[in-house]
């Protein structure tokens, strides 16, 4: 099986190459978030979360801001995995003064949320759309913010009876698939977490899907 995801990503890589987009860079990082269920050695793990993560944030350099929400909530979402594993380290602080050059991913948790509040700000300035495409993007900000958190203390999560209610509202509008990626990339951050003998996130999220009722 891993084999077939390889031959998608040398599909896309060639796509890439001929012409660089948000949607294809998007596209090679869930490829390789989901060959990441696939796979068995941990090393290997980390490895297709980094890349989906790297490939996650050159989306969200392709991306108009609107836009940009989808590849950054992945990206966040993966970062927090490796972090979470000690295969990544959010540097403590930036140097004072210090301005990162542009496109440059954020390394630490108060940039981090910095581009979460742009984003929820963005949202709420410009409003949603009537499609569910855009009404899962505050419950995914708020599932970003929530993981963020995680990640900083495992074994005390923040609650999360109003992040499953902003999910279930956002779901009364989704297709069957729609709903079911969801779970989906619930179920891989689950794995990853498990993967890297990290039970306290990989509770959280379990918490979190029971709450959402899912079994």
């Amino acid at each position: 099986l891993t084999k077939a995801f390889d031959g998608v990503i040398k599909g896309l890589k060639a796509l890439v190459d001929i012409r660089p987009s948000a949607e294809r860079y998007s596209l090679l990082g869930s490829t390789y978030k989901k060959k990441m269920t696939q796979t068995t050695e941990l090393a290997d793990k980390m490895n297709e979360l980094r890349l989906a993560a790297d490939y996650y944030w050159e989306a969200c350099n392709h991306s108009g801001d609107a836009e940009a929400v989808y590849p950054f909530v992945n990206w966040l979402a993966l970062t927090c995995l490796l972090v979470n594993a000690g295969a990544h380290k959010w540097d403590a602080a930036k140097p004072k003064g210090a301005k990162r050059p542009d496109g440059e991913m954020p390394n630490t948790v108060a940039e981090i949320e910095q581009h979460l509040k742009f984003y929820t700000k963005d949202i709420e300035k410009h409003g949603l759309g009537n499609d569910y495409f855009e009404a899962i993007k505050k419950p995914n900000l708020m599932f970003s913010s929530w993981l963020l958190a995680v990640t900083q203390n495992p074994a005390k999560p923040p609650a999360i009876k109003s992040l499953a209610t902003l999910f279930l509202r956002a779901w009364e509008q989704a297709s069957a698939s729609d709903k079911a990626n969801e779970i989906a990339h619930f179920t891989m951050l689950i794995n990853g977490a498990k993967a890297a003998t990290k039970k306290a996130m990989a509770k959280a999220l379990e918490d979190l899907l029971k709450e959402l009722g899912v079994d």
